[in-house]
Order: structure tokens, then C-alpha cells, then sequence
């Protein structure tokens, strides 16, 4: 038998080092809590990065109003602040770059940002743990005491106050016992390819998003339902196949591929069941919510405007467990909605913040949001809708 060998504890534990998880893991440690990141890759970023799907959706409502600040803003400024871009200049971009619309929205460096990712949050003091995968979590009349991990060094525990889960398949929530829901998703696979064509258009025009070029793939004309293993590993056979075959016949010394992606690109996998379901409905539209954690547009629409509920974070029945990035309690268009990288962003921020206030409080989760929306205002979270 195979005994966990129990190492030092900290204030959070985020699980996951997507968009999400490393705002999350940044807005705890600000709030000078001790925190562990456990990242099963060796990079960050996730979807975003490593996930290949480098566009950084539009922080405005395609109306011209910005909907969201804080982290939002700060990672996007990150991310073009280290590589190329194509931010449009009404909204503070420099690169020249010819950009598709006016909205507050960039392509950016994958690679360059995940490096950033790291830099920031070391120098924030967070520390992360790369090529760890983390089991399961250990559960004490449904608080989480711990979280058991798996790497080089063998089986480990590590006990936490809070665990923050940004898994992207909410693989700590549903494994601690939290209600799940699975989405439809459209089976799509995206490599970055490059060619003399387009480096010629490169140098032409000085335009790094002409080098770096997306290749959609579209591995099979059914929907991916609820993912299991088998499910998972027959779409990425699908689509590497696709990928190779669409090469074939062309002249090996034209083109390259410049990087395949190192996770599946299944957008929604499975989400929590919170205290709140956020729907993204037009009825909903510019409707204030109680309980806001910040507002947000819609990347698909122009005009939308939401106010996002701080109970799609948590389950009332898990009291220092709350989850952030593409598994927050949504349905409908409101998963598409909050799957996206700004809000990402900005359920990672809100999620990190209300886990260092129920520590100090001693309280639920479930019971500080009049003392964590004060700290996302004054971090620069937008609450637009008034």
C-alpha cells in the first residue's frame, strides 16, 4: 500500500494554472496568504497557451464601453507587453498590427505569456509545482483539508485552509462530492503552422500574427457530449490524423508546424453546480445582480452586458472550496460567456480574494461577499452595470 508523505501546508491551494488559477493564485497571495499552485503541465496558461487559443477576448461590450478592469486588464497588458499583438490603438495598442474590429481584444505570444505568467507569480510569492497531477482532494465532513498529489517524488499531501479549483473539468470539486453538469461541445482542433507564404507576408508588412497562423480542424461532425477517457483519446487520434493527412502532398520545405497543442482544446468539459447559474440571457441583459463579482460583455455579441454573481463559485454545501475559470456554475450562453479568458480572469480574481477572507474570517465561503466586493473595487474590477 502506498502511503501519502505529508508536506508543508499553506493558506490556498489552487489546483490548475490556466488563466483562471494563476489570477487566482495571484490575488490570494496579494492578499498575503501562503499559496500553492499545482500545475500538471510544465507551463502556464492553459487554453490560452499551451491550449493553443491565444486571442484575448474583448474586455468591451462592441459598443465601445470597457466592461472590465482588474485582473482582466492587467493580464492583458501582460500579454502584449511581452510579445506581439494586434490590440487596437483606441484601446492603447502600439504594434501597428492590423487588427480584425475595433473591441478591446488581442491576439498575443502563447509562449511569451505563459513565461510572464511564471515571472509574475513568483514574484508574488506563489509557489508553484509543475508536472504534478493532483488526485484528490481530502474531505473532513465536506471541508477540504488537503489535497493529495502525484510527481516525481511520489504521493503527497499537502494540507490547505482553502482550495480553489481551476481544473478546467472540475476535477476537485466533483471528486469532493459537488453536483455536476456537461456541456455539447463542437469537436475543433487548432494548430499554429507557418509557411514561406505567410513569412513572406511577415516580412512585408512586420506583422507577427501573418508568421504565427491558426489552422482549424474540424475532427468530426458530432457534438463531444460528457468527456471520458476513451471519448477524449479517439478525438485527439481523430485530429492528429486530420492534422497530418492536411500537410500531406504539400512540400515539406515550405512549410512547418510551429507547435501543437498539449491539451485537449474540448472548450466546456463539466462544471459545478453553485449556489447561482449564471445564463447569459438577453433578458438578462444590463440587469443588476445583488451579488455582482464584475461585469462583462459577451465576445459573440455586441452590446451584451452582464453583471456576474459571486454563488456560480461555490457550492453553499462546501464551505472553503470555490472554483473559477470554465467550471463556475453557468448554463446555456452563459457558459460560453464566462468560459473565455477575461473572464477567466475575472473569476480567478474573485475567487482568490474571497478565499483569503473566509481564512481570516473564520467564515463559509458562502458567507463574505460584502467583504470581498469592496477588495475587487478597489483592484480595479469594473461594476458597470449600475
Amino acid at each position: 500500500m502506498i502511503t501519502s508523505v505529508k508536506k508543508q501546508g499553506y493558506d490556498i491551494i489552487v489546483v490548475g494554472g490556466g488563466i483562471a488559477g494563476c489570477c487566482a493564485a495571484l490575488a490570494a497571495a496579494r492578499e498575503n496568504k501562503s499559496v500553492l499552485l499545482v500545475e500538471k503541465h510544465i507551463n502556464l496558461g492553459g487554453l490560452a497557451t499551451i491550449g493553443l487559443i491565444s486571442w484575448f477576448e474583448p474586455l468591451c461590450d462592441g459598443e465601445g464601453r470597457k466592461m472590465m478592469g482588474g485582473m482582466a486588464e492587467e493580464m492583458i497588458r501582460l500579454a502584449v507587453g511581452c510579445g506581439y499583438d494586434n490590440l487596437p490603438e483606441i484601446w492603447g495598442g502600439t504594434s501597428g498590427n492590423a487588427q480584425s474590429s475595433d473591441r478591446y481584444s488581442t491576439h498575443f505570444s502563447p509562449t511569451f505569456f505563459s513565461l510572464a505568467l511564471d515571472d509574475i507569480l513568483h514574484k508574488n510569492g506563489v509557489t508553484i509545482l509543475y508536472d504534478a497531477l493532483a488526485t484528490y482532494p481530502e474531505v473532513d465532513n465536506n471541508v477540504i483539508v488537503g489535497i493529495t498529489v502525484e510527481n516525481i517524488d511520489g504521493r503527497l499531501l499537502y494540507p490547505c485552509k482553502a482550495v480553489i479549483d481551476c481544473t478546467g473539468d472540475a476535477t476537485v470539486a466533483s471528486r469532493a462530492g459537488v453536483p455536476t453538469r456537461t456541456y455539447d461541445n463542437t469537436q475543433t482542433y487548432v494548430v499554429h503552422d507557418t509557411n514561406r507564404r505567410h513569412a513572406a507576408e511577415f516580412v512585408d508588412s512586420g506583422n507577427m500574427t501573418k508568421l504565427r497562423h491558426w489552422q482549424w480542424f474540424k475532427p468530426g461532425a458530432e457534438t463531444i457530449g460528457e468527456v471520458t477517457s476513451a471519448i477524449e483519446n479517439d478525438y485527439l487520434r481523430r485530429s492528429k490524423q486530420m492534422t497530418l493527412a492536411y500537410y500531406v502532398g504539400t512540400d515539406k520545405n515550405e512549410r512547418e508546424i510551429l507547435t501543437l497543442p498539449e491539451l485537449p482544446q474540448i472548450r466546456l468539459l463539466r462544471a459545478i453546480i453553485g449556489a447561482e447559474t449564471f445564463l447569459g440571457r438577453v433578458e438578462d441583459i444590463d440587469k443588476r445582480v445583488a451579488n455582482s463579482i464584475g461585469s462583462t460583455g459577451d465576445f459573440a455579441h455586441c452590446d451584451y452586458r452582464f453583471d456576474v454573481p459571486y454563488g456560480c463559485l461555490y457550492n453553499t454545501d462546501f464551505p472553503n472550496l470555490l472554483c473559477a475559470g470554465r467550471i463556475v456554475s453557468a448554463d446555456g450562453n452563459g457558459a460560453h460567456v464566462l468560459r473565455v479568458v477575461p473572464c477567466c480572469c475575472l473569476t480567478g480574481q474573485a475567487a482568490g480574494i474571497a478565499a483569503a477572507v473566509a481564512i481570516e474570517q473564520n467564515k463559509s465561503v458562502a458567507d463574505v461577499y460584502d467583504m470581498v466586493k469592496p477588495r475587487l473595487a478597489s483592484s480595479g474590477v469594473a461594476f458597470e452595470i449600475k
